[in-house]
């Protein structure tokens, strides 16, 4: 239990991102214009997904590419920070992701869409943020070693990246969320893996 109630807990920092610059060029006066990326990006996600009293769900963490994201106008995506909501549990109560888990062993069980998310590339003023995030299509599964997280699409309204991709995928162990489980409730889980918008 230790493990995943961690997540609930662990601020979450902006990081940096890097851009290109032309090299023995005059800095120009001013602040250049923030670059909107365009197409679809899949990057490595940590964070977690969290129930709260009220059964709404939040799913927040960083991102890194690891040379994996990318944007037009010269600048690579390094990183990010991603924020999302959603005012329904996908659990079958409001406290205890418990019988979530317990029954993906057996089944895949639904796991709520998530709307209204917005993804913040650091530093803010050279991208574009992301917002009107979505993912659907959601679903927690076991295969008694592995508990696997994971909506199959992605949407982003505004901003860097509007579009649509193919969701996310994140693993974690089976054996830790069950442990967790025999020691109380778990509001929490650990989300790591990877980022299609």
């Amino acid at each position: 239990m230790k493990h995943l109630m961690k997540w609930a807990a662990v601020a979450v920092a902006p990081l940096a991102l890097v851009g290109a610059t032309g090299v023995g060029m005059a800095a120009a006066k001013g602040k250049p214009p923030a670059v909107t990326a365009t197409g679809t990006t899949t990057c490595n996600i940590h964070g977690s997904l969290v129930l709260h009293g009220d059964g709404s769900l939040s799913l927040s963490g960083n991102i890194t590419g690891h040379g994996a994201c990318s944007s037009t106008g010269g600048s690579a995506l390094k990183t990010g920070h991603m924020n999302q909501t959603v005012p329904t549990s996908a659990a079958s109560s409001t406290t205890d992701m418990c019988t979530a888990i317990t029954a993906a062993a057996t089944a895949p069980q639904t796991v709520a869409d998530l709307s209204g998310g917005t993804i913040a590339w650091s530093p803010g003023p050279k991208v574009v943020a992301s917002t009107g995030v979505s993912l659907s299509g959601g679903s927690l599964s076991s295969d008694g070693t592995t508990l696997t997280l994971k909506w199959t699409g992605s949407t982003v309204t505004a901003g860097s990246f509007t579009g649509s991709g193919t969701g996310l995928v994140s693993t974690s162990s089976a054996a830790d969320a069950v442990a967790a489980c025999a020691a109380g409730p778990v509001t929490s889980l650990p989300v790591r893996g990877q980022l299609n918008i």
